[in-house]
């Protein structure tokens, strides 16, 4: 804060410019793992009309005796795991280069 008054910058600028690029360097990691396990612990996929895929799974397995419907679940919760980790990792590789 302090650098930036001695820079002669505004209080809007020394938040934009100094405190924010520091808080985002600090956050954005959490922020991700937070995604991930959002992604994991909650069916976000009924929220793009694909439905609830692990309780549909766990119905197959108990009527028909097959874990594979379990297994293809698993995947698409780590497609989609994976697809976070991979925006996360972009959005810090381009926040990175802006410091």
């Amino acid at each position: 804060w302090q650098a930036g008054q001695v820079l002669g910058l505004k209080k809007s600028e020394i938040i934009v410019y100094i405190i924010l690029p520091q808080m985002f360097r600090n956050t954005l990691l959490p922020l991700i793992n937070e995604a991930i396990t959002l992604v994991k612990d909650t069916s976000l996929l009924a929220a793009i009309a694909i439905g609830e895929m692990l309780r549909n799974a766990k119905e197959i397995v108990g009527r028909d005796l097959r874990v594979d419907a379990l297994v293809i679940a698993g995947l698409f919760y780590l497609f989609f795991s994976f697809i976070v980790v991979k925006v996360g990792k972009r959005l810090e590789l381009t926040f990175l280069k802006q410091m």
